[in-house]
């Protein structure tokens, strides 16, 4: 029964997370008005960032709850992917110097594009392995 909720609570936040982080990804892409779009994708990105680490909260007790393993097929491994890339992506922006202002930029960018890829790669996995495609 729990495990029933746990998994339909970690797809819609996964799910969620997936949607605004394409959200925050698009307004930064925009040209105008910077400090407005700087809000909005900042604040996109912290609720990408919070709902997908509760629903890696709920992957980690759905699979102690079932008895399995972790990190198994596809799924499980760019899910941890995903988490990791979720961490640092905002953390190589905060702590950028100010000699070493662009790189930095250019490596927040990389890694928020390969965050959203892996994530929607999982996402796809996922819902193959649950049988909804």
């Amino acid at each position: 029964m729990a495990y029933d909720i746990l998994w339909k609570i970690h797809g819609i936040l996964m799910s969620s997370s997936f949607l605004v982080m394409s959200a925050g990804i698009t307004i930064s892409l925009i040209r105008n008005n910077r400090v407005k779009r700087y809000k909005a994708h900042r604040g996109l990105e912290w609720y990408s960032i919070t709902s997908g680490m509760i629903a890696m909260a709920t992957a980690i007790i759905m699979v102690q709850i079932s008895g399995g393993h972790h990190l198994k097929g596809v799924h499980g491994y760019l899910g941890l992917l995903s988490f990791f890339l979720f961490l640092f992506t905002p953390i190589f922006l905060i702590t950028r110097k100010r000699h070493r202002k662009k790189p930095m930029k250019n490596l927040h960018v990389t890694l928020g594009f390969l965050a959203l890829l892996s994530m929607g790669i999982a996402l796809y996995s996922g819902m193959i392995m649950k049988g909804i495609l």
